[in-house]
């Protein structure tokens, strides 16, 4: 019965918190990276720097530029509609209307007080004795005439307050301000700084005040004519333009309107990806301001749909690599340590990638080859390819869509993978960092000459690119074992350091278990020559076998192969087997002593499987009258059977290494059938289901063992000794061919036990 998402065992439930987890603070950091990288001074440039690089808008934006010269003068214009040219009344001119007003009526009430005895003509000529004017002799006549002469000067001075309170404009300033088409002007009255607008076409001159000047006479004289005409005269000799035009208050007045009128400034509007500043372009003021405003956008609002995007991209990411992984993948997807692996190799590269783009650095220096090496000789190439394949397109998106950076890291990280397969030595990473060079200068070379760029300017590009190759091997050297310790993964090159014949571990198995250390080297032999057979890790297969029995190294001589003197032969049964199964459990100790890699401890442990001691089982059958008193399981060795094809080739290969020794007469067809044998009990006793190797497979190792083992087994010439050739010299050979061998070897054990003992 199918069990229910919530009947998971703990560890399951464990592992899937840990991965959702890992799945989330990946995500967030990826993210938190990305963000705040493009926030405030996310480009640091400088007035008068030249830019190395072209930079591009990361998402659209608008910003303020220079001031809207147009827009400026429309609202200058709009604000000078309410500044008025300004007139001031001359105060002077009143003052000098009423002093000489009195003058004329002081000297018509003097002359008038002359009495009868004095004629007109002399009264005229005192009339016109008036020091700063001269009546007509109508005016002086009219006024001496008069005898309510109060009453005229009183009708004159009010008629001509009016006129001067109201601004009397001079004919000059009338006309100009009509060609420049002024409606209206303000006037300002000193005396109480009294500011009125009046229409230029009410404001009188000289020469059209008199008529409403003779009107108001008119009003105050119906029936004189000649004291109206003598009124008119008079205001003519005293009255004159009193409105004086102001230019400094006028220019100050409109000085403080503009100064305070809000600046307008064009506003820009940049889409995504359009680009900012050129490569080799002079940073100006407006440079460093458009990007200033760009970092002040770092308000999540600012750009929500960037961020949005950003998201979803991550997102969409992350479900492929688990899909990839999970399917395609599995082993590498079950162990969460190479999850971590590969989520710190983002995370790495990202916040490097963002950095780069951020500084004055070239992108294609982006050391993406590196982590794809790393992922590449840890886990496997194909988790490297598609971790290459969304990294190289999530690098071109956060560096403004640049689809060429894009196109140089795919290029260049792939070469990289293809060059480190199947690598042993460091030294092949140079090499590595070579290809990887060349590849990016090429890459950089074509996608510039698809975007017509000239050749001088890309070939410098192309020489960062051989560079970052170079900066890759760097990187991988340093961080490949510090990873390697870190989470446990063994490569190949650390295979072949640990497959030297001199480690501790070996020299002391040849020293105290020379048979079992021979035994291995044969089994390593089996199991790389197998292992290339079917396209598994021959290294590892050869290594596995090297270490699988160390545990024999402390109770050598209880195994057949370094036996010098039966020692089973005064044992019961039961402890034989507990003796021969330990050398399981006491090899995984030991290699845990000396630091070596779980995946060597897993030759050591599942090199038997949990097959059965079927020699040691039988003997205890053949002392005891009731089989229902020995327990199979305790004949046993403590498994688990093998989990992958290496370790499954190894279990074969020990067995028929150990069966091949007690075969007698190996002929092509013994041998065959031996290992056909051995083969198929393995596999009938079910130690093979739990690894990957198909039918196929076994027909494939079948026939890599039976090619070995009768290159070991094959015949040699049987040269005779001294006695044997004085012999053949005397006629005496008894008929014997010279290269016939004498077999001294026993008949083949039909019970299959010996090789259990053996191995």
């Amino acid at each position: 019965m199918r069990r229910l998402w919530f009947e998971k065992p703990q560890g399951e439930h464990m592992t899937l918190i840990f991965r959702a987890s890992l799945a989330l603070l990946l995500i967030g950091v990826i993210f938190g990276i990305v963000y705040f990288s493009t926030g405030p001074y996310a480009v640091r440039v400088y007035e008068g720097d030249i830019s190395f690089k072209d930079v591009y808008a990361p998402y659209d934006f608008t910003y303020t530029g220079d001031i809207d010269e147009e827009k400026m003068k429309e609202a200058e214009a709009e604000a000078l509609k309410g500044i008025h040219i300004i007139y001031e009344i001359n105060t002077q001119i009143s003052e000098r209307f009423t002093s000489g007003l009195k003058a004329i009526f002081d000297k018509v009430r003097e002359t008038q007080r002359m009495g009868g005895t004095v004629s007109e003509e002399d009264k005229v000529k005192n009339m016109q004795g008036l020091r700063d004017f001269t009546l007509s002799l109508e005016t002086a006549l009219s006024l001496i005439r008069q005898p309510d002469v109060d009453k005229v000067e009183l009708a004159i001075a009010e008629t001509a307050k009016i006129f001067i309170e109201k601004g009397i404009l001079s004919a000059i300033d009338k006309e100009s301000l009509r060609a420049e088409g002024i409606a209206a002007v303000a006037v300002i009255n000193p005396k109480d700084s009294s500011e009125k607008v009046a229409d230029v076409s009410s404001i009188l001159t000289l020469d059209e005040l008199w008529s409403d000047a003779g009107s108001s006479m008119a009003q105050a004289f119906p029936n004189n004519k000649e004291i109206r005409d003598a009124s008119v005269e008079i205001m003519k000799i005293l009255l004159s333009s009193n409105l004086l035009s102001s230019n400094d208050l006028t220019e100050k007045r409109t000085r403080e309107a503009l100064d305070k009128l809000p600046r307008t400034y064009k506003i820009v509007s940049v889409k995504k990806d359009e680009i900012l500043i050129s490569r080799g372009e002079k940073i100006t003021k407006a440079h460093t301001k458009m990007l200033r405003q760009l970092g002040e956008l770092h308000d999540i609002g600012g750009r929500l749909f960037y961020v949005i995007g950003i998201l979803c991209l991550l997102v969409i990411f992350l479900l492929i690599a688990i899909v990839h992984l999970k399917f395609y993948e599995s082993k590498i997807f079950k162990d969460n340590r190479n999850l971590i692996l590969i989520s710190i190799s983002a995370i790495f590269i990202i916040s490097t990638a963002q950095a780069i783009i951020n500084s004055p650095l070239s992108s294609y220096l982006i050391p993406l080859a590196s982590a794809s090496m790393v992922i590449a000789i840890l886990l496997d190439a194909h988790s490297a390819f598609i971790f290459t394949v969304i990294m190289s397109i999530f690098i071109g998106v956060i560096s403004g869509n640049n689809y060429g950076l894009m196109v140089v890291m795919f290029v260049g990280s792939s070469v990289g993978i293809y060059s480190v397969r199947k690598v042993r030595r460091r030294s092949k990473l140079l090499l590595a960092g070579i290809f990887i060079g060349v590849a990016n200068f090429f890459a950089i070379t074509t996608v510039n000459l698809l975007n017509d760029v000239e050749p001088l300017l890309f070939l410098s590009e192309g020489g960062l690119g051989l560079l970052s190759g170079i900066a890759s091997f760097f990187l991988c050297f340093g961080f490949l074992p510090i990873l390697e310790y870190a989470f446990k993964i063994l490569t190949d090159i650390t295979l072949l350091e640990i497959s030297d014949l001199n480690h501790p571990v070996l020299k002391e198995m040849a020293t105290k278990a020379p048979g079992t250390y021979h035994h291995s080297l044969i089994v390593g032999n089996l199991a790389e020559n197998a292992s290339d057979a079917i396209g598994a890790n021959s290294l590892l297969a050869r290594v596995g076998a090297y270490y699988h029995d160390i545990g024999k190294i402390e109770k050598a001589e209880y195994f057949s192969e370094n036996e010098s003197e039966p020692k089973h032969d005064h044992l019961a049964p039961s402890m034989s087997a507990l003796i021969i199964t330990n050398h399981v459990k006491d090899g995984a100790d030991l290699a845990r002593k000396f630091k070596l890699n779980q995946v060597i401890i897993d030759f050591i442990q599942q090199h038997h499987g949990n097959g059965l001691i079927y020699f040691f089982y039988q003997r205890a059958l053949e002392k005891t009258e009731d089989e229902q008193e020995i327990k199979e399981e305790a004949f046993r060795y403590p498994g688990p059977r093998p989990q992958t094809k290496e370790t499954a080739i190894v279990l074969l290969a020990d067995s028929v290494e150990a069966s091949s020794r007690t075969l007698a007469n190996p002929t092509p067809s013994r041998v065959q059938g031996l290992v056909q044998r051995i083969v198929n009990n393995k596999f009938i006793d079910g130690q093979l289901d739990e690894c990957d190797l198909t039918l196929l497979d076994l027909h494939r190792i079948s026939e890599a063992f039976v090619r070995i083992l009768n290159a070991m087994f094959h015949t040699r010439v049987e040269y005779p000794d001294e006695d044997e050739k004085k012999t053949v010299r005397g006629g005496k050979n008894h008929g014997k061919k010279p290269d016939q061998r004498q077999d001294t070897r026993g008949p083949l054990d039909k019970k299959d036990g010996k090789e259990n003992l053996r191995a």
